[in-house]
């Protein structure tokens, strides 16, 4: 997903610690205003999970706060996210302040049935 509608799922931080939107009033339908990503998605989520499927959720647009976030809830649901901001700052200065960015490169290996994951700098992707 793009933003951030990740309030309120359980062991995870406020959204405003890691991304730079925190839709806590985004609605999961027309019915009902009062269900959430964690109300209604989150349950779906932790279901699969219970069914001993891996679940990974990935969301981007968090380059102004966070490079690279990663946390496991306590149902072994995996939350990542990631942004890239450098194009943000016009000012060169402004630019070389910044952390560089990051984008989040996932490896399964089949045979293990393993999933692997790492955030990468960007500029590392680069052939020369």
């Amino acid at each position: 997903m793009h933003s951030c509608l990740f309030c309120g799922v359980p062991g995870l931080p406020n959204p405003g610690d890691y991304a730079h939107v925190d839709f806590q009033y985004w609605n999961a339908n027309c019915q009902d205003a009062s269900q959430t990503f964690s109300s209604s998605i989150y349950p779906m989520l932790t279901a699969v999970r219970n069914r001993g499927v891996e679940v990974h959720v990935i969301m981007g647009d968090t380059g102004v706060n966070s490079k690279g976030f990663h946390q496991e809830t306590p149902e072994a649901i995996h939350f990542y996210a990631s942004g890239i901001t450098n194009s943000k700052y016009i000012d060169s200065l402004d630019l070389l302040e910044q952390p560089p960015d990051k984008v989040l490169i996932f490896e399964h290996e089949i045979k293990s049935q393993q999933m692997k994951w790492s955030f990468q700098n960007l500029d590392s992707l680069i052939n020369e």
